[in-house]
């Protein structure tokens, strides 16, 4: 994407002003564009780890991918950038652009947060990092946690043990 944009590696500034789902579709497999979570089909049904309400779409487009995944992109300007939420470091936080939620088995359940779905940050100059990189205390199947932090939990474990 960067290349595309006549940007250097690791430059994703060009974003602010592009819309990432496009720009996604130029070098990735898509086989849909949607605008907000039209892609998502039963986006009622998502949940929460701790089987609150699904709420982290707002203003976005989303796409399937060509292996059945799905994915949502939100830019860091568009939302409360609230760096605790997805437990990064202060200067991730400064540096980021946006973030992309990814549904890994598509629509088939169980469309929970920290089970199927997962958070990614893009950050110039490091690209994607997992939400939770920071902490994943609150990656828990207790009371309260969104399930939201779980990415790196994941990704460092290579297992939820939650």
């Amino acid at each position: 994407m960067s290349r595309n944009n006549d940007a250097t590696a690791g430059d994703y500034t060009f974003l602010k002003d592009k819309d990432f789902v496009d720009e996604f579709a130029k070098v990735a497999s898509v086989t849909k564009i949607c605008n907000g979570s039209a892609c998502f089909p039963n986006y009622s049904s998502y949940k929460r780890m701790d089987n609150g309400s699904f709420s982290y779409f707002g203003q976005t487009k989303s796409a399937v991918l060509a292996d059945g995944q799905i994915m949502a992109y939100l830019s860091w300007a568009n939302i409360t950038p609230d760096i605790d939420a997805v437990a990064i470091s202060q200067e991730d936080g400064d540096n980021a652009i946006g973030r992309v939620l990814i549904d890994v088995n598509g629509n088939k359940p169980p469309n929970v947060m920290g089970r199927d779905v997962f958070y990614f940050i893009l950050v110039n100059g490091k690209g994607f990092i997992p939400a939770g990189s920071e902490s994943t205390a609150r990656c828990n199947s207790n009371s309260g946690s969104s399930g939201g932090v779980c990415t790196a939990k994941v990704l460092r474990e290579g297992a939820m043990n939650y």
